[in-house]
């Protein structure tokens, strides 16, 4: 029964490097402008969501028709640069936000069916050092070492090692 190959990436050379100066353009335009929050910062801000929107924009638009009712301490010159700010990153970071989305779903699967090759591999090296079939038995050594569902060493009541 053959398996279904679901992915086949393959990214050349030149789009790679291409794709990799466009990331680090944005790194270079957007860091020195960006800010990281602790946790703890981030938990207490007022959360502006899709929602929130509408309100802000209203409360920004009254208090510059209306600056006798606007608290002096307000500064709406300002807060309409982090209106625009929440714009600006919001159309930045959607588009972004589905291709990070869709590059991790297809690393995962990419990376699933790597592993499923790789498990045949080691079931049909197994059976094959168990048969004592030429350098077999190394490389099932080898690479039990690193299969990341095999059996851990225990110490039996005895003291000796066995395997689970």
């Amino acid at each position: 029964m053959e398996k279904e190959n679901l992915i086949s990436l393959s990214i050349s050379q030149e789009d790679l490097q291409a794709i990799e100066q466009a990331t680090k353009t944005l790194e270079e335009k957007l860091m020195p402008l960006l800010i990281q929050l602790s946790p703890a910062e981030s938990k207490e801000l007022n959360m502006m969501g899709d929602k929130t929107v509408a309100f802000v924009i209203k409360a920004y638009e009254f208090a510059v028709q209306n600056p006798d009712l606007t608290p002096k301490f307000m500064d709406t010159d300002e807060m309409k640069k982090d209106m625009d700010a929440v714009e600006i990153l919001r159309r930045l970071i959607n588009p972004l936000k589905q291709l990070v989305e869709f590059m991790e779903d297809t690393r995962r699967l990419a990376g699933s069916e790597a592993l499923s090759e790789a498990l045949i591999f080691y079931n049909a090296i197994k059976a094959a050092s168990k048969a004592k079939i030429g350098a077999s038995r190394l490389i099932y050594e080898e690479l039990k070492k690193r299969y990341p569902g095999r059996n851990r060493k225990k110490e039996d009541e005895s003291g000796s090692e066995t395997e689970n």
